[in-house]
């Protein structure tokens, strides 16, 4: 079996950031139809919300601190890419952020 490359893990970590944030916009965004099973990842994902956006914080922190320190080292073809999907990230967790605060505020 071939060793796990941390670009593999660091991959899979964007992937899943990505796939987090669109649940998030999916969610926010007004209007949209949301399928029943999409439905219930995300009623199931409201008790956990908290623990999910530290995880993604955790998660963009060190995809932000990649890109800075390997920026020589990515591959050009994906390098303009991978910096605008790791900044896209980073902008719709503060979003995300300002949304989830300001909800549970009004909710007390």
């Amino acid at each position: 079996m071939a060793p796990i490359s941390k670009t593999s893990f660091l991959q899979a970590t964007l992937v899943g950031v990505v796939l987090l944030q669109a649940l998030f916009l999916w969610d926010v965004i007004p209007g949209l139809w949301t399928p029943d099973v999409m439905a219930q990842i995300l009623a199931s994902m409201l008790p956990v919300r908290g623990a999910i956006m530290l995880v993604e914080l955790f998660g963009i922190a060190v995809l932000f601190v990649d890109v800075v320190t390997r920026f020589d080292e990515l591959n050009p073809k994906w390098k303009v890419l991978h910096c605008i999907t790791v900044a896209a990230c980073m902008i719709c967790y503060i979003l995300q952020f300002f949304v989830y605060f300001l909800d549970s505020a009004y909710l007390e």
